[in-house]
This record gives C-alpha cells, structure tokens and sequence, in this order.
C-alpha cells in the first residue's frame, strides 16, 4: 500500500470527473465502489526507459500522464489492494 498513498487518481465517469487522493486502504474499498467497467482513469506514474545498448543496465525514469479504460476489477480485503485491469484510453 505504501506506493499509493498520496496518489491522486482522476476518474472519468462519463460526463462528470472525480478527483481523488489514495490516503489508506479504505480509500482503495471506496475506489473499487466507485468506478464501473468502461470508465476511464487517469494518473501519473514513472516509467524507465532503457537505452539501446545491449547490456547497459538501467534508464532515464521518465514521470508520464496515462489514461486507463477499465475493464475489470477486483478488491482483496485480506491484501489491502484493488486491482484494476484494463487497455489504453486515448
């Protein structure tokens, strides 16, 4: 859980938009109530992109905006968590 808390998710739920800050786990419960299959999320999260080099370890961790179309998910009580699976949103 230490890897969500203060993350802010935006959720698009057609023609309205929820801003929302990951505080604790409660808050991953109230997410997986709120957001329906076809919604759309948007958040920030890092990504490391390796050069071209073969054997070079590591990358440039470049920070990225992304949008997510839900597909499916999931809330695990005994693990804190909800997953959430989907494809690219454009």
């Amino acid at each position: 859980m230490p890897g969500f808390v203060g993350s802010l998710v935006k959720i698009n739920l057609g023609k309205d938009w929820i801003d929302f800050v990951v505080e604790n786990e409660d808050d991953l419960y109230v997410i997986y109530l709120l957001i329906d299959p076809g919604d759309i999320l948007y958040g920030w999260t890092v990504r490391e992109f390796r050069g071209g080099k073969e054997g070079s370890r590591g990358g440039e961790r470049v920070r990225i905006y992304v949008g997510l179309r839900v597909e499916g998910l999931e809330y695990h009580a005994f693990r804190g968590g909800t997953l959430i699976r989907g494809g690219r949103a454009y």
